[in-house]
């Protein structure tokens, strides 16, 4: 799935009790997307969460192929804001 777009039509079209999200944090935002509010709008799918960073684009060189994961908390990921989105959904 490459956009918000995409994983709203897949979760209209599978049985949320069959079918699960396990959002990755670094991959979410690699593809524009907000993790927290993926978190939050699919909160009773959420079956586990990859929790990643990723580097800022700003970081990259011209021979780099982004995206580059990186330690938790030196990326771009907002890694307040999807914790609490966890927390908030349990």
């Amino acid at each position: 799935m490459q956009d918000e777009n995409e994983i709203g039509i897949l979760m209209s079209l599978t049985d949320p009790k069959v079918v699960y999200l396990a959002p990755d944090s670094a991959h979410l935002l690699g593809a524009g997307m907000d993790p927290a509010s993926i978190i939050r709008t699919y909160q009773d799918r959420v079956a586990y969460v990859h929790l990643k960073d990723l580097t800022d684009k700003s970081a990259a060189t011209p021979d780099s192929h982004l995206p580059y994961f990186c330690e938790l908390g030196k990326g771009s990921v907002n890694l307040h804001r999807t914790i609490e989105a966890l927390n908030e959904i349990n």
